[in-house]
């Protein structure tokens, strides 16, 4: 990619919350140390580098307190629903069009509603 378009600013997304418990525990998830620890160096090494930037979807999937992921977002605690990936490519179009001065949002809607047309 940089060989093709060495000035493209190209987005890192974070890892995102993962639990496996059937209350979709995030606090509590054997996930939760290792995904915010792989973050938190995934983001100072994106930093660090020139274009690059890092995009920490995480929040998009829990609870306002943080503690559970969403169940209509991820409801196996692992894979976003159609609502979820939604979400997340609604606030990616945002974060593109920050980046470009540009507006992603009508872009995207545009988008994902003809790829749901029969």
């Amino acid at each position: 990619l940089r060989n093709h378009r060495p000035k493209a600013t190209i987005i890192v997304n974070s890892l995102l919350p993962r639990s496996t418990d059937d209350d979709l525990s995030w606090e509590n998830s054997v996930y939760r140390t290792p995904i915010v620890y792989i973050n938190k160096r995934l983001e100072c090494i994106v930093r660090s580098v020139p274009n690059l930037e890092y995009f920490d979807a995480t929040g998009l999937f829990l609870d306002k307190n943080g503690d559970r992921i969403i169940s209509e977002l991820m409801p196996d605690g692992i894979h976003p629903s159609p609502q979820g990936a939604d979400v997340w490519g609604t606030k990616m179009a945002v974060v593109i069009g920050q980046l470009t001065n540009h507006s992603m949002t009508a872009e995207y809607k545009n988008l994902n509603m003809r790829g749901m047309e029969k």
